[in-house]
């Protein structure tokens, strides 16, 4: 008791304390791993630039000639641009975040940390928001800060926060909606009109979708549970029109050039990833059938529940011994279903049922759209991240009903909880070097720092006039589909992205070089810049 007073007396310094942590935690070694994957599809859409130059017919895609410069591959872009570069991309997903990241790096510059810090920031405050979601609703500091302290230390958390994707962002906004829709239900129930609420809302709720558009299941849940718990006809008609933003708001978006090719983006994906899970299966994708989809589940637990995050990726050795967590995992939660079923206070039952709707429902969710679309693909932790913090309060409270049953179920299963503690000390390491489980991707070795901005800074070097640098091409055979261009600029623009914006570097595509950049120097001499030695550093 003594120690619960002196956390709830110390209650804002303590949060001070875990957002210190929480930083250190995120900040450390936040821009010492090259961008990969989707984080450099978040760069090109961000400055407005397509993805194999459509839209750079004045630099790298010039008709007729091969020569460009940094000046003219940075020409102004305009909203059409935007539109081009996400639609072809980003099949139009993500636009609210790409588009914010575009007057980030006005001011902040496009280097790996800078990319990466907005994440950074919005899972920060979520960290905050999350103590005041579960202190205004669950009225307890205690625990919410032990919410707070699970958000600080989650290894799930602490790879979003260094990936420059929307994700951060996204589950941000999925607690800030959930956080207004239980005020919303509050105010109704004591017959107040938080009109100016309900737009709020509804703004929030348009917002996730543009950050993502796989977030819906989270107000399909809200949906659920005010059809489940709630009784009056006013509050009914009221978010029927706060509903109408998000869906009118989507709409409108996929009608626009940056969106209105969604649809069709998603379908022909279907199309080619169970065509690969046929010809080319891997652990990750494969046919959807029970067997496959368990399998490939079971990381998407992992990493959405912190007292078996990193179960997957152990070895048979460590798997034994970790059996014991697994084992008092389940206990537990048949400690807090026991708990909930004997709960005298309705309103607290209703939000633990709620809890558990937002915590498991959007796992059943990605296992529905596998089976709809023939294969695993979509089974992954980042398409459900909207709901990662309900899992963190959902855990806060099992450990507070753990702590109130007697004294030798408190301390044991507890001291198994400390033992998972150092796996997840395990996790946060692997993270900073780049070993972590498949949260966002997974490398066989460690990524360097970015080969584009070392390429880059060598070119500025080594540079004389009457040079030209010369990038390679990665395939140089004509591929199928209309207007598809022969080779690719890719290397050419994403070193281009950390050249000075008016330099007058004389540059070129090497069509029959496919992994060295060279600066072929005025007397016909060659100067090696860098080797990506194929696919070993196009991460």
């Amino acid at each position: 008791m003594q120690i619960q007073q002196f956390l709830k007396q110390n209650a804002n310094f303590i949060l001070v304390g875990i957002i210190v942590l929480a930083f250190g935690l995120r900040y450390h070694k936040i821009g010492e791993h090259g961008l990969a994957g989707d984080e450099k599809y978040s760069l090109f859409v961000s400055q407005f630039v397509t993805y194999e130059g459509n839209n750079q017919h004045d630099s790298v895609r010039k008709p007729g000639n091969k020569y460009f410069t940094p000046k003219e591959f940075w020409s102004e872009k305009s909203l059409p641009d935007f539109f081009d570069s996400i639609a072809r991309l980003d099949t139009g997903n993500g636009a609210l975040y790409t588009y914010s990241l575009h007057y980030w790096t006005k001011d902040f510059g496009v280097s790996d940390k800078s990319m990466r810090i907005p994440s950074l920031i919005f899972n920060l405050l979520t960290v905050i928001l999350l103590f005041f979601f579960v202190n205004e609703h669950f009225h307890s500091k205690n625990l919410a800060l032990l919410a707070s302290f699970l958000a600080s230390i989650s290894p799930f958390y602490i790879n979003y926060s260094q990936v420059a994707r929307n994700y951060g962002l996204n589950m941000f906004l999925a607690l800030l909606a959930t956080h207004l829709f239980l005020q919303l239900i509050k105010e109704e129930e004591t017959n107040r009109k938080p009109v100016l609420k309900y737009f709020l809302y509804g703004f929030c709720a348009l917002a996730c979708e543009l950050c993502h558009l796989a977030t819906f299941p989270l107000f399909l849940i809200h949906a659920l549970y005010f059809i489940l718990f709630f009784r009056k006809k006013r509050g009914y008609i009221a978010f029927a029109l706060a509903a109408l933003i998000p869906i009118v708001g989507v709409m409108l978006w996929l009608r626009t050039d940056g969106g209105r090719w969604f649809i069709d983006y998603v379908t022909n994906s279907v199309k080619v990833y169970n065509q690969m899970a046929l010809e080319t299966p891997d652990e990750y994708l494969n046919i959807a059938n029970l067997k496959n989809i368990l399998k490939q589940v079971r990381h998407v637990i992992s990493a959405m529940f912190l007292l078996v995050d990193g179960y997957p990726t152990l070895s048979v050795f460590y798997k034994k011994t970790y059996f014991t967590i697994l084992a008092t995992s389940i206990f537990s939660l048949i400690v807090f279903g026991y708990s909930t079923w004997k709960l005298q206070d309705r309103e607290k039952f209703k939000l633990r049922i709620f809890l558990c709707l937002l915590s498991f429902l959007p796992i059943f969710a990605i296992i529905a759209f596998a089976y709809q679309d023939g294969n695993t693909f979509r089974i992954m932790p980042r398409y459900v991240a909207y709901s990662y913090s309900f899992s963190l309060v959902l855990i806060a409270l099992i450990i507070k009903d753990l702590w109130n049953r007697n004294i030798a179920i408190r301390y044991l299963t507890l001291g198994v909880f400390t033992i998972q503690l150092l796996m997840i000390s395990k996790l946060i390491n692997n993270i900073w070097e780049d070993k972590a489980p498949r949260y966002f991707m997974h490398f066989s070795e460690p990524r360097k720092q970015n080969p584009y901005q070392f390429s880059a800074q060598n070119i500025l070097k080594v540079y004389a006039k009457g040079d030209t640098v010369l990038y390679p091409s990665v395939f140089v055979e004509k591929r199928g589909g209309i207007g598809m261009p022969t080779f690719s600029v890719v290397d050419a623009q994403l070193t281009n992205f950390y050249l000075p914006r008016n330099s007058e570097i004389i540059q070129r595509v090497n069509i029959n070089e496919e992994n060295r950049i060279i600066i072929k120097k005025a007397d016909g001499s060659q100067k090696l810049i860098f080797d990506f030695k194929y696919d070993k550093y196009r991460y």
